[in-house]
């Protein structure tokens, strides 16, 4: 049998379509894999920026939280300064008037005093300790005699009572 060379070409051709198969597959498979790890990477890229963007949000959210807190806390503190020159003025203007009226009226005054001062310094040995030493300066500071100095005597009569007071209550609880 001779052959020719279509009959050698055939043979070849057989031999090659496999490898041919092999080759073209494999070019796709690794084309498929670039696409994959191109979208992973890209899918990353916009997951970083998400993740930037809510880490800003987030930022943004708690810096506007503690400016609300310490507007808040500002406010809080104007209005408890206000109570207390409020306080301060209706006391000191009882005072005057007192002062008008002579020597009966400080003695009024002086037992009005003793007993609001006795309720305020038992309301202060209610308190935690902190508190407690807070409020007590605020009322040794409202009846200071510096403090009240067109009112000096009187204030210096009410500051001794409000210091008796504290030492009472001190004994009592045992400080």
């Amino acid at each position: 049998m001779v052959m020719t060379s279509m009959n050698m070409l055939w043979p070849l051709s057989v031999l090659c379509l496999p490898y041919c198969n092999y080759r073209w597959e494999r070019k796709r498979e690794e084309k498929r894999l670039r696409d994959m790890q191109h979208k992973t990477q890209q899918a990353g890229e916009e997951f970083e920026a998400w993740d930037r963007i809510a880490g800003h949000r987030q930022a943004e959210s708690d810096l506007l939280d503690q400016k609300r807190a310490a507007a808040e806390a500002a406010e809080r503190k104007a209005s408890q300064a206000a109570k207390r020159s409020e306080d301060a003025m209706r006391d000191e203007q009882a005072a005057r008037r007192a002062a008008k009226e002579g020597g009966e009226g400080d003695s009024k005054i002086l037992k009005q005093a003793a007993v609001d001062i006795k309720k305020a310094v038992d309301e202060a040995y209610t308190l935690q300790p902190n508190e407690r030493k807070k409020k007590l300066r605020d009322l040794r500071m409202r009846w200071h005699p510096d403090k009240n100095p067109m009112l000096r005597e009187l204030a210096d009569e009410i500051s001794k009572i409000i210091n008796s007071e504290i030492e009472r209550c001190k004994t009592m609880h045992g400080d």
